[in-house]
């Protein structure tokens, strides 16, 4: 299923209120591809401009893509207390 154009419509919703901190939990997330990465990739570029960060709660198989695309340091990690860090798995 397609859903890069609705996480990139959710997340210009957000920014286009202001906001400057933004957290995506994306602990649940099974496939996401380069669609959904580049949608991820426009937020931060856009958060950053606005002087603000995107943080993520990656899954496992994010963690395999941001490692296979050498973009895993361009989002910091925030995992809600309770759940395992899978950065730390894929280390």
């Amino acid at each position: 299923m397609d859903s890069a154009p609705v996480l990139h419509t959710a997340l210009d919703q957000a920014l286009d209120t202001g906001c400057r901190h933004l957290h995506v939990d994306l602990t649940g997330v099974r496939f996401i591809d380069s669609c959904g990465l580049h949608v991820l990739l426009d937020a931060r570029r856009r958060l950053l401009r606005q002087g603000g960060v995107l943080t993520v709660a990656p899954s496992t198989r994010m963690v395999g893509l941001l490692e296979m695309t050498q973009t895993r340091p361009l989002f910091p990690s925030s995992v809600p207390p309770g759940r395992a860090d899978p950065t730390e798995e894929a280390s």
